[in-house]
């Protein structure tokens, strides 16, 4: 089995997640393993953040060990990390996504999570 995270800013619910999706990419360019830290500190503390650039960083530096400021401000600023995101927004949208967390299985979008588990079974077995 296999895992993909996409991005899939809300930018309807609230219009600064694409600033915080641009920087959790930025942090993930550095560190794999500290864009979780630097993910699941976002999601606690969302709506309560100064979703600038500076901003943005200070909460990075507080909640990431070793993610370099100036090459997260540079990358913030680069269309690349941006357009990383809109890609990723695009693909969940090409696939039918219109809120988070949806999840597929073998390319099936599962409607009904409680049946995980057995969703997943019946598609190895298959």
């Amino acid at each position: 089995a296999k895992m993909y995270y996409i991005d899939f800013p809300l930018p309807n619910f609230r219009p600064d997640n694409i600033q915080a999706a641009t920087a959790a990419e930025c942090v993930y360019r550095q560190d794999n393993d500290q864009y979780w830290e630097f993910h699941d500190a976002l999601f606690a503390q969302q709506g309560q953040l100064d979703y600038s650039n500076s901003g943005l960083i200070d909460f990075a530096d507080q909640n990431t060990e070793g993610i370099n400021s100036t090459e997260l401000d540079a990358c913030m600023q680069s269309e690349d990390a941006l357009n990383s995101v809109q890609d990723d927004r695009g693909l969940g949208q090409n696939n039918g996504v219109s809120a988070t967390p949806t999840v597929f299985v073998d390319g099936d979008m599962i409607t009904q999570r409680g049946n995980l588990d057995s969703i997943i079974e019946e598609s190895i077995n298959e």
